[in-house]
């Protein structure tokens, strides 16, 4: 049998493998999987054939809604840290520089192969000014925009403390809560999250163990039910809570906004 290269210890099991296997537990219907044990509205088939002939079928890369980062992040913002140089690096930084008028990057990997072709490739694609540092605190403290998209961990080892998301920032944690300690997301103003259900969901199955409660979900921001940013020197951040994209702490953007 091959061996399995060390670094892949930093990833945890798959999040709908989890859920299987609760729903097995308590012979639940599982929807992780797309194994329901009913027929979709007819309205609803309706819809998917329509959007599906008129070219809609691809997976959406998980680069987050326009509005809704608009809405968290300061106008003017000019330099974006990014933190982990892989996929979600790139689509998001591809997104943020074409909604702000980013001037610079600062570019962390722990692989340095992997940086270097990042800088290489992106600065390249956007004709960007892109820096890679060598820790994490450097992608963070000068930055407006803060992205960090590593492996999405139950148990993880926070790397960002408080402090480093500088006034009136915004951070997109794609990786749930892996990159940020609670102490620095409890600085933050407005914390996000994809959906306050899924959020709530991951907590009860060990996610999110020191992240505050979320101050609006996704649909309230871009609904208008809540505002977004309110003052530039706060921070703010949205958090991926269910998906692999806020601070978005997805389930679905440090001070003043995290997307959780």
């Amino acid at each position: 049998m091959p061996a399995i290269a060390k670094r892949l210890n930093l990833f945890s099991e798959s999040v709908i493998r989890d859920m299987t296997r609760i729903a097995i537990e308590h012979n639940a219907i599982n929807l992780s999987q797309g194994f329901p044990d009913f027929d979709p509205p007819s309205e609803l088939v309706d819809a998917a054939r329509r959007a599906m002939d008129g070219g809609h079928h691809q997976y959406a890369i998980t680069w987050g809604a326009p509005r809704f980062r608009q809405a968290l992040a300061r106008k003017q913002s000019q330099v974006v840290g990014i933190l982990a140089c892989g996929v979600q690096g790139r689509t998001n930084l591809i997104a943020l520089a074409s909604l702000f008028p980013v001037k610079r990057v600062y570019a962390y990997d722990i692989l340095p192969d992997v940086q270097r072709r990042y800088i290489a490739e992106m600065s390249a694609q956007l004709d960007l000014d892109i820096v890679g540092v060598d820790a994490p605190r450097q992608a963070v403290i000068e930055s407006d925009l803060v992205v960090t998209s590593g492996p999405i961990l139950k148990h993880p080892t926070p790397t960002i403390e408080k402090d480093w998301l500088r006034p009136g920032a915004f951070a997109s944690a794609v990786d749930y809560d892996s990159y940020w300690t609670g102490e620095a997301l409890a600085q933050v103003d407005k914390l996000s999250t994809d959906d306050h259900a899924q959020f709530q969901y991951h907590r009860t199955v060990g996610y999110f163990q020191t992240t505050p409660d979320p101050y609006a979900d996704l649909g309230e921001i871009v609904a208008g039910l809540k505002p977004g940013r309110e003052r530039d020197d706060r921070p703010a951040a949205e958090r991926d809570a269910g998906r692999r994209s806020g601070f978005r702490q997805s389930p679905v953007p440090g001070p003043d906004s995290v997307h959780a």
